[in-house]
């Protein structure tokens, strides 16, 4: 998201399906986490993990982090570029995802909600990095509770417009120690399921 004093402005929206299943990434990548012969299964199937051996669950680990490294080669491919085109110092950046994953954490895999409908932590605490060339601060890892309805307010605040009234997020760009209307408490589910709520 670029904005400039010339009013020439942009908004690109990148959406990677992957990491996500099949887990089957370029060569280069597998290999870097899973050994030639170790057995690739790229579809594990959601639910108890006792059927996987350690070996298998320790592949399919190991191509979920060739998938990540290959999605980090290429959003670095396009910071790279927004530094080749000297947009970097007017270009608000932001990463997020939807859910995570289990890998044999709890005794499961994938994201199940027959066998064990509880949202982890693995699931639900997804990552959210914002880079604003406006902060010349060090980078800084923040406690605030935030959620995705966060980021539509974020980008509007960022191009200078005010958010509907009704919306329920809050813009994420501040500084200081905290966010200017901090969250006591935030919701996460999955559609048609319970509701979860934590402070």
């Amino acid at each position: 998201i670029r904005q400039s004093n010339t009013g020439e402005s942009f908004f690109l929206l990148v959406d990677c399906f992957d990491p996500h299943e099949p887990f089957d990434p370029p060569p280069q990548y597998a290999d870097m986490y899973v050994d030639e012969d170790a057995p690739r299964n790229p579809w594990p199937t959601y639910g108890s993990s006792d059927g996987y051996s350690t070996a298998e669950l320790d592949a399919i680990r190991g191509l979920y982090a060739g998938e990540v490294s290959m999605v980090d080669h290429w959003i670095g491919h396009v910071t790279d570029t927004l530094d080749e085109l000297g947009l970097t110092s007017s270009t608000l950046v932001m990463l997020i995802s939807d859910h995570g994953h289990l890998f044999g954490e709890h005794g499961l895999i994938g994201k199940p909600w027959k066998s064990d409908p509880t949202l982890y932590d693995e699931l639900s605490r997804i990552p959210l990095i914002i880079v604003d060339p406006t902060n010349d601060g060090q980078p800084e890892r923040r406690a605030d509770l935030v959620q995705p309805v966060d980021v539509m307010p974020t980008i509007l605040d960022w191009f200078g417009l005010p958010p509907r009234a009704n919306a329920h997020g809050h813009s994420l760009l501040v500084s200081g120690p905290a966010l200017s209307a901090p969250r006591e408490y935030a919701f996460f589910g999955r559609f048609g399921e319970s509701i979860n709520v934590t402070d």
